[in-house]
């Protein structure tokens, strides 16, 4: 999943940043391609335990999961899930869509898309589209090689404000190949990780997440026993729940204003 709370804490204390769904670049950029490696410097792709095939999240959670997005109880929106392609080329599409108003008056529109694209259980890159209200952005993270054949991560962030072309911040941010983490919750692995590539910024996150207590938590069909882990580091006041068999089915985070973001499963299971 994106990084939704780092969208929902910006501009001055609005809620939400902003999600572009739909296809385009911004101006004057491209999307970002994950460059092709050569055989040699594919083969040096060590897949960590903890990242899966496509089958693998087939079988948690059949080909899509949704959740209604709310702000303080009220609905304001939907985030989805889409896993596409086969084991040996597959994507995985994350969209957000949020409408509310702010501040009385304030009419606020949030839209993303982000999308992985994966080789096996290798990630091989990641771009994002974002529309905060009309200002525009994209993050990317590519896998590279340097000039010995190596291969690396290198990632950052395209952003263009109304009329005007786009800037664009790159770097490397690994010295070798391991699979980063995204900030898409999905993967439960996540909260393993003391760092992760965040989908908005285009930064990486140092994060450290604690256990809590068990609660019961509906996956769209049936409540179901979790355990609520709790964020800390550059995602504090965040909270997720996991189930017993590591399906994610829910998200809570305080907004700048004090107010509560939650996503709440409306299917999050296998056909």
């Amino acid at each position: 999943m994106v990084c939704i709370r780092h969208y929902l804490r910006s501009n001055a204390g609005l809620i939400f940043s902003g999600l572009l769904i739909g296809s385009g670049s911004l101006t004057g950029s491209a999307s970002a391609q994950a460059e092709t490696l050569t055989q040699s410097a594919a083969q040096q792709l060590l897949p960590q335990n903890s990242f899966h095939n496509l089958s693998h999240w087939q079988r948690l959670y059949g080909d899509e999961l949704s959740f209604e997005v709310t702000r303080n109880g009220k609905p304001v929106g939907s985030y989805q899930v889409d896993f596409n392609g086969d084991d040996n080329s597959w994507q995985v599409e994350s969209r957000m869509a949020l409408d509310f108003k702010a501040f009385l008056f304030f009419s606020y529109r949030f839209r993303y898309l982000g999308v992985e694209q994966w080789q096996g259980n290798q990630l091989t890159g990641f771009t994002s589209r974002i529309d905060r209200n009309g200002e525009l952005s994209e993050t990317f993270l590519q896998l590279s090689q340097d000039a010995s054949g190596l291969p690396f991560w290198r990632g950052g962030l395209r952003a263009a404000k109304k009329g005007e072309a786009a800037t664009e911040s790159a770097k490397p941010l690994t010295n070798g190949a391991e699979t980063l983490a995204l900030s898409n919750h999905y993967n439960r692995s996540i909260i393993h990780q003391s760092q992760l590539f965040n989908s908005l910024t285009g930064e990486l996150n140092q994060i450290r997440v604690e256990k809590e207590e068990l609660e019961r938590v509906s996956d769209g069909r049936e409540e179901v026993l979790t355990t609520r882990y709790r964020y800390t580091g550059d995602l504090e006041d965040t909270w997720v729940w996991y189930a017993n068999d590591q399906r994610w089915l829910r998200m809570r985070f305080i907004a700048d204003d004090g107010s509560t973001i939650q996503l709440n499963c409306q299917r999050c299971y296998p056909d």
